[in-house]
């Protein structure tokens, strides 16, 4: 989440934009320098009204970009002294442009946008450092895109898992025996309550006999993937969320549940059992 408003993009600070998406290029009589800092530096003479298209790759869709959410925006980092007849940065479809003192769009969405130089007009280590956040947060000082959200009187710290099984399975339904349940509340259609969290990504769940059937579901407590007399399951989760599994077996006691082993782990492909380590 970005902290200011509705989670948009995963992670992040206040700046939407992120400037690697967008190469060092030359044309026209201008080079535009990515700084590898999140500015660009433009050197050279127009030979024509040049646009140098730096957040198309990131939020036009015919690029393979993303465009924001219907939002109000407000795009600053054009130096100071920005005109029509030298230059400006813009966003669009609303074309708000940034002149060197900020500018803020309205409801709208973003789905690209440019730097503009004048035909004729000369860049002399003309440095912007564009940045797009939600109007809501006032602060137009510059800061790079980033994946981290900062917390106020905290460092940004990196988690990390201690081994590769990435579930501790108990049994959630003592009134049938022959079901294994994790990360849910047993109950009607069972929905995640939270303890198994997964981002992201291809998993697989293997179990060291076959089960009658493997469940996974979502958040909403929908199936994302079913196999029957398997011992294992391979699925895919498109978006940060509460998952749940379940197992079952015919004909079992409640004993059995603690006589198999259980992993879930990234990846595609089933290895060797590790117990759970947190």
């Amino acid at each position: 989440m970005h902290g200011y408003d509705n989670p948009w993009p995963a992670g992040g600070g206040k700046n939407l934009y992120d400037a690697s998406t967008y190469p060092t290029i030359t044309k026209n009589g201008i080079t535009c320098t990515n700084n590898g800092d999140g500015s660009f530096t433009l050197n050279g003479t127009a030979s024509t009204d040049s646009f140098f298209d730096i957040f198309a790759p990131q939020f036009r869709e015919s690029q393979g970009g993303t465009p924001l959410p219907n939002g109000a925006y407000r795009i600053t980092g054009c130096p100071t002294g920005g005109s029509s007849s030298t230059y400006f940065m813009y966003i669009t479809p609303s074309y708000t442009g940034d002149y060197g003192n900020g500018n803020t769009n309205n409801d709208t969405t973003v789905s690209g946008g440019s730097i503009y130089i004048k035909n004729g007009y000369t860049c002399n280590n003309l440095v912007f450092k564009p940045m797009i956040r939600v109007a809501n947060n006032s602060d137009d000082t510059f800061a790079p895109f980033s994946n981290i959200c900062p917390i106020t009187g905290w460092d940004s710290v990196k988690v990390n898992r201690t081994g590769k099984n990435l579930w501790n399975p108990t049994i959630t339904n003592k009134s049938n025996s022959n079901y294994k349940i994790g990360g849910i509340i047993a109950s009607g259609n069972p929905k995640p309550d939270g303890s198994l969290f997964l981002a992201p990504g291809t998993y697989t769940v293997s179990i060291s006999e076959v089960m009658s059937g493997i469940y996974v579901k979502d958040e909403d407590g929908i199936n994302i993937a079913t196999n029957y007399a398997r011992d294992s399951l391979t699925f895919s989760v498109s978006k940060a969320q509460a998952c749940s599994i379940m197992l079952y077996k015919a004909g079992v006691n409640i004993d059995y549940w603690d006589e198999i082993t259980v992993q879930l782990e990234l990846g595609s492909t089933a290895t060797e059992y590790e117990p759970y380590q947190g």
